[in-house]
């Protein structure tokens, strides 16, 4: 009888420790699947994700001499396809349009666990530029870099610094980017193109901007830049700056701060660059200032030649700059000329791309030397 009473208990206890576990493992399959899909409708949403870092995954791992981190301006600088083709230097850029430094030294973060470069170049104004995690626009430029990072402990942290110091910013909303951006009303074929994602990146950089790359806008370089009275009020936000110097140290990284040339006077000065030199010179980092100096004067800009716009280099421009980056990187780094290594043909690609966008910045420069000569040939006419 005891017997009988006790068979029930057993098998009813079993029953239960399967009903258990196998309840656990629909909850672990339905939390993947939600996961999956909700990951699936966050890239079709999103309208801020970007190639140039999200292709950066797919580059063979300790590739990389130099990474360079920044924002717009220094996109635009610096082009691994100019490093290339003068020193056989491998460079990857990770600058994106206004990019603020917290979220660029997180960038940083993520790159190492998957390149080992010599070299790192900063955007060297950082010191000056106050991070501000609210506004609209500057949640735009946080999008940029944070929605297209793996999930990640370098994600995760990125994330808890951005909402712990912003009053409007949720995680949630990074973490899956449909909650932010699940009210568009428009999708375009591109939202559904999730293929590139999986590709290299031609440019080595963000994704070329097209034919505002060679739009040729005639301005006055500034001399105010060099008086002495010239003075704009500036403060000092070197915070995640002195982050990614720290970062850069831990891993025996070599750092050059960059100044790119700027046609608004009010941004830069003579105080301003000795200020940052200091800076640079306490850290043991190099400072090349394109507004001041060897640097240049040796690149020497034009501003009827070399600008897309009041502030960002065209592709002539920028190869100027690479061209004189290049052969400083060889010169004072030692930084060895890959091309005689084992051939990659993405390089081959990475170069056709770049000189088809430098053949349409000569067009648009004869193109606008002509215009000018029938325009003096008019008024002589007349």
């Amino acid at each position: 009888m005891v017997l009988i009473m006790t068979l029930p208990d057993l098998h009813t206890k079993g029953s239960e420790g399967v009903f258990m576990k196998s309840n656990g493992i629909r909850f672990v399959s339905f939390s993947l699947i939600f996961i999956i899909v909700l990951s699936l409708l966050s890239n079709i949403y999103n309208d801020g994700r970007n190639a140039g870092y999200t292709q950066f995954y797919n580059e063979p791992r300790n590739s990389f001499d130099v990474l360079i981190f920044g924002n717009s301006i220094h996109r635009d600088m610096w082009s691994p396809a100019v490093f290339w083709n003068e020193t056989g230097i491998k460079a990857y850029n990770l600058s994106a349009h206004a990019s603020p430094s917290n979220a660029q030294y997180y960038w940083l973060k993520e790159a190492l666990k998957y390149q080992s470069p010599s070299v790192v170049i900063l955007y060297g104004r950082w010191f000056f530029i106050e991070n501000d995690n609210d506004n609209e626009e500057a949640e735009y430029r946080l999008r940029i870099a944070m929605d297209s990072m793996r999930f990640s402990r370098n994600k995760i942290e990125a994330i808890t610094d951005i909402v712990s110091n912003s009053g409007k910013q949720h995680a949630i909303d990074y973490l899956f980017s449909v909650f932010r951006f699940h009210a568009r009303k428009v999708l375009t074929p591109d939202d559904f193109v999730l293929s590139r994602d999986s590709q290299r990146n031609l440019s080595m950089r963000y994704p070329s901007r097209g034919k505002s790359e060679v739009n040729i806008e005639k301005h006055v370089l500034p001399t105010e830049f060099h008086n002495e009275d010239h003075n704009p009020k500036f403060t000092i936000n070197s915070i995640y700056l002195q982050k990614a110097i720290d970062l850069c140290r831990e891993h025996g990284i070599e750092v050059i701060l960059t100044v790119p040339p700027d046609n608004r006077i009010e941004n830069w000065s003579i105080n301003m660059h000795r200020t940052l030199q200091e800076y640079a010179d306490s850290q043991g980092v190099t400072l090349l200032d394109f507004y001041y100096g060897e640097p240049c004067a040796a690149v020497n800009f034009s501003g009827e030649t070399d600008f897309r716009d009041i502030n960002h280099l065209n592709i002539g421009g920028a190869t100027k700059a690479s061209r004189y980056m290049a052969h400083y990187l060889s010169t004072h780094f030692g930084l060895p000329d890959r091309r005689a290594e084992n051939h990659d043909a993405h390089w081959d690609d990475v170069l056709k791309a770049y000189n088809d966008l430098y053949q349409e910045y000569e067009d648009a420069l004869n193109a606008e030397s002509s215009a000018e000569n029938d325009r003096y040939e008019g008024e002589r006419e007349n």
